[in-house]
């Protein structure tokens, strides 16, 4: 990656992380009712993820519990569906998932001077609160599997309560205008919104530094917030292929190049139990 466009690129991943202030009011008008509380989630679909979630969490993908890093174990943490949203064809979905647990101290002695320093989060309570959004996809001879979306997520709240606000102003306000880097050459017009690289470019300059001529990535916006009707069909997220052929975003690294060997996001194969299988034949 190009040092001009790396630092670029992390500053506005620092805005897109940083807390938001909650709205009351989605852009475009009142927020239909099954996104105050989520849909209603299919028993053996809370069964399936649930099971994978845990999976997960032990081998530290998409619910990462770093059990190497703070005095901490993945039975500690309470791991839990937030916020569900199905596809029209139920065979995709956006998950919020909360993760109580501890505020554990670090393994390892940072600072000295002030201990107290040394936890999960160092002005949080004696329990912290995390609440990450992940996408899943399942098919007809497949499982659910969950990738992490990068976009945004909560760390050291006090309860899911605090935690949701945030997510709830990103997905249902902010999502349509945040932008993602792309491949110029498979862009699809028909997916996402605007493209917006001349406006990273013009930042660049302000900072001192020129855009490369040949750079094969523009920035594109989604193009549309979770409960927009064009959501599931139309959003830059559902455009399969705009970095690595036949791959959605959240299944590659960011700014991936093809044929780099670790361009695509490979989740760990889950070992679903037959009970579990049984109940989507």
């Amino acid at each position: 990656m190009r040092r001009a466009e790396f630092y670029l690129i992390l500053w506005c991943v620092l805005l897109a992380t940083v807390s938001l202030l909650p709205g009351c009011q989605p852009s475009g008008g009142v927020l239909p009712p099954r996104y105050r509380q989520g849909d209603r989630v299919a028993h053996r679909d809370s069964v399936a993820l649930v099971y994978a979630l845990r999976y997960y969490a032990r081998h530290r993908w998409a619910v990462s519990v770093r059990t190497d890093m703070y005095e901490l174990t993945t039975e500690q943490v309470d791991c839990r569906i937030d916020r569900l949203f199905y596809s029209p064809d139920r065979e995709r979905l956006v998950l919020w998932v909360s993760l109580k647990q501890p505020n554990a101290r670090t393994r390892e002695i940072y600072n000295r001077e002030h201990p107290e320093w040394n936890r999960i989060c160092p002005t949080g309570g004696d329990t912290v609160v995390d609440m990450v959004p992940l996408i899943g996809l399942r098919s007809a001879t497949m499982l659910w599997q969950l990738y992490p979306f990068e976009g945004t997520y909560v760390q050291c709240a006090q309860s899911a309560d605090q935690a949701r606000p945030n997510l709830e102003a990103y997905f249902f306000n902010k999502m349509k205008e945040m932008d993602i880097r792309v491949n110029k050459r498979f862009l699809d017009s028909s997916y996402g919104g605007a493209d917006v690289t001349a406006q990273y470019n013009a930042q660049l300059r302000k900072m001192g530094l020129e855009p490369e001529p040949d750079n094969p990535f523009a920035h594109k916006r989604y193009g549309y917030n979770l409960q927009d009707p064009g959501f599931w069909t139309k959003s830059l997220i559902w455009q399969k292929g705009v970095l690595i052929p036949g791959l959605y975003l959240f299944q590659t690294q960011p700014g991936a190049i093809p044929g780099e060997d670790d361009a695509p996001l490979v989740p760990p194969p889950i070992p679903y139990p037959n009970s579990i299988r049984d109940l989507f034949q």
